[in-house]
């Protein structure tokens, strides 16, 4: 499970510096009254989402082993049918299954993270100094 969470961990720490980046941004337009401060805010959030997207996911749940996720299938078995016991095969069979779904799932999430990042920065840097007019 720690490979899992080593592997987006850049997209989690992107998600959080860009935050605190548009949020310093905005709090700056505010203070001096100059909304450029916000629009170069969203430059900054576009080259944090170019870092993310950067970092390759797919290699880093690559290294996600079988036996990363042997426990969890024994746990979860467990759980579900607390009176089978379950042959070697069958585990495999659904370790294999398991790996390719944490696999999917989190390279989905992933690229969210990416897009929304990149989308929000441009918007930002773009757009963000016409607060001036309302503000």
């Amino acid at each position: 499970m720690k490979k899992i969470i080593n592997a987006i961990q850049p997209a989690l720490y992107g998600q959080f510096l860009s935050l605190a980046v548009i949020a310093i941004g905005f709090t700056a337009g505010i203070v001096s009254g100059d909304w450029t401060w916000f629009s170069r805010s969203g430059s900054v959030v576009v080259a944090i989402g170019v870092l993310v997207a950067a970092h390759d996911i797919n290699e880093a749940l690559r290294e996600i082993e079988l036996e990363d996720v042997d426990e969890l299938v024994r746990q979860v078995a467990a759980e579900v049918i607390p009176d089978i016991t379950i042959n070697a095969d069958d585990i495999e069979k659904v370790k294999k299954k398991a790996i390719r779904i944490i696999r999917n799932d989190f390279v989905s999430k992933y690229k969210k993270v990416e897009v929304t990042l990149i989308i929000l920065g441009t918007l930002i840097w773009g757009f963000g100094d016409i607060f001036d007019r309302y503000y």
